[in-house]
Parts: structure tokens; C-alpha cells; sequence
């Protein structure tokens, strides 16, 4: 079984949790994914089935869009709503420093992920020496915020809500402790949902009672999943090349760096880049 699952993700599970049980349902062992979410986190997981772990370095995944909301006034030390808090009492900040802080956050900017996280320090997930008590420094990373937009703020709780649109790598919950500083407070993550990655919606993905009631209704074909990608159909004596990893010639192309090819009866034969202006070398072959 090859395709794509959309899944929208509760809060609670951990994405791994989610893959577990996508594999009791469907009953297939291989299974990838383009990103996980916090257990805290909700929203649109992208999972690969199959051979089409083998192509997840092709799909779309960037910028990630999440909607999220940013308590003020206190913190905790996993920056999100399940960790304990370690300081409160701080003011709330202004409408106004609210918005002139949104404005610092486009473009490049370096970030210091949570401590509780899965960086590696030394080897070890940073989460892992974190409740152990250890002290250890967190490497900053430079992240992109493509977007931010304030969406609400409700002052009297002291919550704001916001939309960013940001690259791999960003902690969402970093950023809502950054948001707070600005504006001369602290704070963290209320809420964090994955709404899009890419091209692909939270609006297309099942819930994981669907998956588990019906799977085969949920899985996306690979050349459903690639429908916007350039292809090329092959003949038998092309493909017999593919399949022993020789180049072939493709005639009428728009040179594209990467091609998806096809069989006559639309099965997906290969994965072929550009080595020339009209030959194609497969990268992955599944035949």
C-alpha cells in the first residue's frame, strides 16, 4: 500500500502515537512522515505510506502555517499549557506594543528553541537532560517567518491569537515566548494548530476515527499527491532503461530539473533529474 494520509491531529497524542495507530489500521509498517507536532499541538499531519517515504523530500512542505495563541503575564517551563509554571505576575502588555511587536518578526531572525524539544545536545534530545534537572546551553538556529498576523487580542485575559507562516525548523512555541518579550513581558503558548504545510490544508485531512473506521477512503494516490509536478510517460524500452538505472532521452520537455515518470497505465516507474537538456537520470526507481 503506497499514498498519502492527511491526518488532523488531536491534542494528547504524540505524532508518533498517531503513526502507531495509522499502522494497526492500515496494517503496514512503513510509514514517514514531514514534520511532527507537539503532543500539545493540533493539526494537519502529513504522513507517507509505503514507497512514498521515498518521496518526501518532494513534497511541498514549506512554509508551515500555524494558528496559534500567546497567554501573557506568565510562563512555563515547556512554554506551552501542560508545563509547570515558573514565573507569573508580569503585566499585560498594550494593544499597541502588541502590534509594533508582530512587525519585528518577518524575515530571518535567529531563534532559541524550548528547552523541552527534541534538539540533540551532545547527542541527547534536549527534553530528555531537561527533566533530568541538567543544565546545558540550546544551540540558536535562524528560522523564517514568512508571515505573522495578529489575529485577536483579548487584553482583559491577557491572550492573543495569531497566524504565522514560517520554514521548518521554527518552534512555534519559542516564537510565542519571543512575542512576549517584546513587548517588555513574558508568556507562552496557549495553543498551537498546524493549519497548512505546503500546498496541502488541515481542510483535506481526516480525523484519526475516519482513518481507523475506513483508511482506504483517506489515502491519497501518489499521482494525486504529484498531480502538479511535470511528468512523462514512458515507453516499455524506456522504462526496461529506468529500471537498470540508465538515462533516457525525453522529447518535448520544458527541461525541468526533476520528472516524475510514468507507465502507460499511470504507475509511477521513477524519479529522474535533468543530466542534460533532454536526458534524465532516475534518483529512485520503483520497479
Amino acid at each position: 500500500m503506497n499514498g498519502f494520509l492527511y491526518i488532523d491531529k488531536p491534542k494528547g497524542p504524540s505524532s508518533f502515537d498517531i503513526i502507531r495507530i495509522v499502522r494497526q489500521a492500515i496494517g503496514i509498517k512503513k510509514i514517514g512522515h514531514n514534520g511532527t507536532l507537539d503532543p500539545e499541538a493540533t493539526g494537519l499531519l502529513v504522513l507517507a505510506l509505503g514507497k512514498a517515504t521515498r518521496l518526501l523530500p518532494y513534497l511541498q512542505s514549506e512554509p508551515k502555517t500555524y494558528e496559534f495563541s500567546v497567554q501573557f503575564g506568565k510562563t512555563t517551563d515547556t512554554l506551552d499549557s501542560v508545563g509547570s509554571v515558573t514565573e507569573e505576575g508580569k503585566p499585560i502588555p498594550s494593544a499597541g506594543a502588541l502590534a509594533g511587536a508582530v512587525e519585528s518578526f518577518q524575515g530571518r531572525i535567529i531563534q532559541t528553541p524550548p528547552l523541552y524539544s527534541a534538539v540533540k545536545i551532545k547527542g541527547k534530545p534536549a527534553y530528555k537532560l531537561a527533566r533530568q534537572n541538567k543544565v546545558f546551553d540550546m544551540p540558536q538556529r535562524e528560522v523564517t517567518i514568512h508571515s505573522l498576523q495578529l489575529l485577536g487580542y483579548d487584553k482583559e485575559k491577557g491572550e492573543a491569537f495569531f497566524r504565522a507562516a514560517c520554514s521548518k525548523g521554527t518552534y512555534i512555541r519559542s516564537l510565542a515566548r519571543d512575542i512576549a518579550l517584546k513587548t517588555g513581558t513574558i508568556g507562552y503558548a496557549s495553543s498551537i494548530r498546524r493549519v497548512a504545510a505546503g500546498d496541502f490544508s488541515v481542510q483535506d485531512a481526516a480525523t484519526i476515527d475516519n482513518v481507523q473506521k475506513d483508511s482506504q477512503k483517506h489515502i491519497v494516490t501518489v499521482n494525486r499527491a504529484f498531480a502538479s509536478f511535470p511528468s512523462y510517460m514512458a515507453s516499455p524500452l524506456q522504462i526496461k532503461e529506468l529500471s537498470h538505472g540508465n538515462e533516457i532521452e525525453v522529447d518535448n520537455n520544458d527541461n525541468s530539473p526533476v520528472l516524475f515518470v510514468y507507465s502507460q497505465k499511470k504507475e509511477l516507474i521513477a524519479v529522474a533529474e535533468s543530466s542534460s537538456q533532454s536526458r534524465y537520470h532516475p534518483v529512485k526507481v520503483f520497479i
